[in-house]
């Protein structure tokens, strides 16, 4: 059981003063409203760049934050330059400018600006064994010292063939094939100097004449200022500076004890300080995909899941002190917080260092986590889904953030990202995400990432009516869903290559679950460990490869009290007490599974099922699923392309026993997907991962939950709400959760004491009702 229960997290937070609460609720009765202002080159001091926040800027920007702040949204956001220009070097007049610009845009403005402490190239430069380096990337001080600002200095972390996303240099390069980056987060000395940085930006405000209006700091470093490692969305391996070495052997003596014990772990020898062999690309992400290096097994597995523990705990720790020491310079009651907590919508979440998420959960200092909405599943017609498990971070006393980065038809045709060519497209997915949000009892802030995505009547009077719809239902917003996906981040270090199962075992099923007609919960495996967990009459466990005995026992008396059904797909629980073995699968699902010895066409194709699910659904696959006789396949969120994840994995039949029903077979007959009925519900279980909605509904349905439509669909509902956000035109009748009056906003139709509705709907569309 992990050791800090749920009600010991509310007291974490309660200890600030009723004052600082009450801020921090009127903070989060609304909306935010985000914009660029202020998007300086990062890190500051590249050679050719415009430093400048330029006029025709501000003049533009000043628009949009005062057309929201009309409209009723008054806490405002935006990338405030931190002063800190070179290595004890600081200039505040960029700052200013921001400051200015933004809190005489409107008398009511109150403003939490992003602050990004990536440090300065003159820093870099000074303190090269500072710097980030990747995976066989030089390892002088000197050498190190002679590339900070040149081509081969992955300035952003990435690559891109253009430059600076987003940026402003006058003379953009290409950003490509780098092999050091910025800070080490293993760096003490960035550490602290970062703090100082803040330290004096908090002492200007506070000198300055807007000191009253700035509420609270959103604390950036990383990647886009997400507290992402370096090169993790490029597939760069990092970090392997030479502080970063230094620092992981201080913090493998604080885990193991000894040097000697190290080195049995980590099946390495002659382990001292300055001498510790960091895993290699191969260790950590290998080709051949057998079970052994799947699930590192052996003693290179537990170096390189140690390794990622390590990256994580930077990312973390980091956040926390600077949350730290904004609330004892600035006030306890200042709201901070930081983007963390990627894992359910993105890949490679241990290389990018966002798992160390208890930490942040347990820290009095971190108010909330935030994260842009998934960059899959955004576009119109899909389900939203946030990047991390939302609804298990707000029942910890912490807030979540989604950012609603929406490109609406606004923005240039080449946006991407779920771009939209219409103004009912634009108010489809605006709706979508208020109700996806308020559904999880999460907050959100508009993001105006390049200018303008929102800058028309029609858009802002959208945005009024929600805000009117947003007070009229209130802040208390409790889950009523009786469905949820369990994700579990610490099995993310016990598993390689999350780029292949990753996209259908979380994300896919996640779309899948979201699409089934029925409101879905993301919570993490600690929130069904913990005192008095949250009930659910379904569960389907996401990436729970690793379990141990005790996690287990609590769960099995989870299930005799509330009797749920149980989805389990690929290897879960194959891992036991940090040993993998294929024998562990039945122990934690009950099912016995043998490796095929003969890898066969990843195809399950369905029989044995009631007829109205063998009429839709013939078969699936990772990816996509036969229905009605034509192949369905999910759409890449950027390209619109088809999206045909990999699965390339060892696959398992299941070895049926008396009573279970073959639901589903491989190509050769032999069981895939097996259902058994037991005392405490249904028991499910599919070797493989990318199940469709149809079918998750037919086990929804197996244990009683409340569906409120029978079509592929997104639902999103809480006490005095319900949201259909749909893919296909048709007639749809919305069993709804509570027998009322109820209200379209948009429409204006009033249906009166009814549990249920009839209506018509085009696809892509969203209907929006609640309770009078």
């Amino acid at each position: 059981m992990i050791e800090v229960m749920e009600k010991e997290s509310f007291k974490l937070f309660n200890v600030h003063k009723i004052e600082e609460l009450e801020l921090r609720n009127k903070l989060f009765e609304k909306a935010w409203f985000w914009s660029r202002l202020g998007f300086l080159p990062d890190p500051p001091g590249m050679p050719g760049a415009d430093e400048a926040v330029t006029q025709e800027e501000i003049t533009r920007f000043v628009h949009y934050h005062r057309e929201m702040a009309e409209n009723g949204i008054t806490t405002h956001s935006t990338i405030l330059p931190v002063g800190w220009v070179d290595d004890g070097v600081y200039d505040y007049t960029e700052t200013d400018k921001v400051l200015e610009a933004i809190l005489s845009a409107n008398s009511d403005i109150l403003y939490v600006p992003r602050v990004k402490f990536n440090p300065p190239i003159g820093w870099l430069k000074k303190h090269p064994e500072d710097v980030c380096v990747y995976y066989g990337g030089p390892t002088d001080p000197q050498e190190i010292a002679a590339i900070v600002g040149s081509p081969k200095h992955d300035i952003l972390g990435y690559d891109i063939a253009t430059g600076q996303y987003g940026g402003k240099d006058k003379k953009p390069r290409p950003n490509i094939g780098g092999v050091i980056s910025n800070q080490s987060f293993a760096s003490s000395r960035w550490l602290a100097d970062a703090i100082t940085a803040l330290q004096k930006l908090i002492a200007h405000i506070q000198a300055s004449p807007w000191a009253d209006r700035v509420k609270g700091y959103h604390v950036a470093f990383g990647i886009s200022g997400e507290a992402v490692m370096w090169g993790g969305w490029s597939g760069k391996f990092a970090d392997y500076s030479i502080t970063a070495q230094q620092r992981f052997y201080q913090w493998g003596l604080e885990n193991y004890g000894s040097a000697k014990q190290l080195e049995r772990a980590w099946g390495r020898e002659s382990i001292h300080d300055g001498a510790v062999l960091l895993p290699t690309p191969e260790e950590r992400s290998p080709n051949n995909l057998n079970l052994e290096n799947l699930f590192r097994t052996g003693q290179r597995g537990a170096l390189t899941a140690d390794f990622e523990r390590f990256i994580s705990s930077l990312s973390a720790n980091s956040i926390i002190a600077l949350s730290s020491a904004v609330k004892k310079s600035a006030g306890a009651e200042m709201l901070t917080g930081a983007f963390y907590a990627y894992f359910a919508g993105v890949l490679d979440a241990a290389r990018n260092g966002h798992l160390a998420i208890e930490r942040l959960l347990q820290s009095p200092d971190v108010d909330f986590l935030a994260a842009p909405m998934s960059y899959i599943c955004r576009n119109v017609g899909e389900p939203s889904l946030e990047l991390a498990c939302a609804r298990s971070i707000n029942r910890r006393g912490k807030v979540w953030i989604n950012e609603l980065d929406v490109r609406t038809h606004l923005a240039v045709p080449d946006a991407g990202f779920g771009r939209v060519d219409t103004l009912e497209e634009t108010n489809a997915v605006l709706w979508r995400e208020f109700a996806s949000s308020r559904a999880s009892g999460s907050r959100y802030w508009w993001m105006d990432l390049f200018g303008g995505w929102f800058a028309s009547p029609d858009i802002m009077s959208t945005i009024r009516q929600i805000g009117e719809v947003e007070t009229k239902l209130g802040t208390e917003n409790k889950s009523i869903a009786q469905i949820a996906v369990v994700v579990d981040e610490n099995s993310f270090y016990c598993a390689s290559r999350q780029d292949i199962w990753h996209p259908d075992s979380v994300g896919g099923l996640i779309y899948s679950m979201r699409s089934l007609g029925a409101p879905v919960d993301i919570i993490r495996l600690a929130d069904l460990l913990q005192d008095n967990p949250p009930e659910y009459k379904m569960l389907a466990f996401a990436n729970v490869f690793s379990i141990n005995a005790e996690q287990r026992e609590i769960l099995e008396k989870y299930f005799e009290t509330n009797k749920p059904t149980v989805v389990w797909q690929f290897a879960s629980g194959i891992i036991s007490d940090g040993k993998m073995n294929i024998e562990n699968c039945k122990v934690w699902t009950g099912f016995s599974l043998k490796e095929q010895e003969t890898k066969q066409s990843p195809v399950i194709t369905l029989n044995g099922l009631p007829d109205e699910i063998n009429s839709d659904v013939k078969s699936f696959a990772p990816g996509k699923w036969v229905l009605n006789d034509k192949e369905v396949v999910r759409v890449n969120h950027n390209t619109n392309e088809n999206y045909i994840p990999r699965w390339d994995l060892p696959s398992f039949t299941v070895l049926p026993e008396k009573g279970d029903l073959a639901w589903g077979t491989w190509p050769d007959g032999e069981a895939a997907l097996t259902g058994r009925q037991t005392g405490n519900g249904w028991r499910i279980y599919s070797a493989l991962s990318g199940m469709p909605p149809a079918l998750l509904r037919f086990f929804a349905t197996l244990a009683g939950c409340h569906l409120y439509v029978k079509q592929d669909c997104a639902v999103y509902a809480g006490d005095n709400f319900c949201c259909l956000h749909t893919q296909s035109s048709g007639e749809y009748n919305i069993k709804l959760h509570a027998k009322g009056n109820w209200k379209d906003p948009v429409s204006g139709n009033v249906w009166q004491d009814v549990c249920s509705i009839k209506k018509a709907i085009a696809a892509k569309e969203t209907l929006f009702l609640y309770k009078l």
